[in-house]
């Protein structure tokens, strides 16, 4: 009986074809892992630098955004968020909270000495951020705003001893105290505001 011309005889493959096959198979065995590897990592790559980019429009935005607020403005919205951390962090009933690295109390004094000497600074253009307590009180004896009274410049000074005591001495203090502080420096600045506008108006 004849072969049936639709069917194919499999064709006897030499050993060599067969090694060169099974060498051809273990190199791309090989290689995928690596392959996959160098497109995860330029995928990786790709987006670190999307998010660089991302972050540094953010921060550019951010920073745009304080600098159009006023110094009236851009304090009393930091005082404002002192307060609501204050609500939510504060124990209850109040408890005595000791200056010292990462509580309550110490943050909230560094926050509110930065507050007014970042108001100082923009407002009155005094060189108060880069300055300690006691350089601040000799700019205000050689470098008086005139703006400023005798009785608010002791104020100032007053406070910026009291969050230095509570900052770096470890004094303690209590959440009542900190509102009290907060109001304290809420209603120097308002006033300090006050001053200023009515300053520049009598010279405009």
């Amino acid at each position: 009986m004849g072969h049936s011309p639709f069917i194919m005889e499999d064709i006897p493959q030499s050993s060599e074809s067969m090694k060169d096959i099974l060498d051809i198979e273990n190199i791309v065995l090989f290689l995928w892992p690596k392959v996959l590897l160098f497109v995860f990592g330029i995928l990786a790559l790709l987006l670190s630098i999307f998010l660089i980019i991302k972050i540094f429009q953010f921060l550019k935005n951010r920073k745009k955004k304080i600098l159009s607020l006023s110094p009236l403005e851009q304090s009393l919205k930091r005082l404002s968020k002192i307060g609501i951390n204050l609500l939510i962090n504060s124990p209850q009933p109040p408890l005595k909270l000791r200056g010292g690295k990462g509580e309550l109390c110490h943050s909230v004094y560094f926050e509110l000495s930065e507050i007014l000497r970042e108001y100082l600074d923009r407002a009155y253009s005094f060189p108060a951020m880069e300055k300690s307590t006691s350089e601040i009180k000799e700019l205000f004896i050689t470098n008086k705003p005139i703006a400023l009274s005798n009785e608010i410049i002791g104020e100032l000074v007053s406070f910026f001893e009291k969050a230095d005591q509570i900052k770096f001495a470890g004094q303690p203090s209590d959440n009542e105290g900190i509102k009290v502080d907060m109001e304290k420096i809420k209603n120097i600045i308002i006033c300090l505001d006050g001053l200023l506008k009515k300053d520049i108006s009598k010279h405009s």
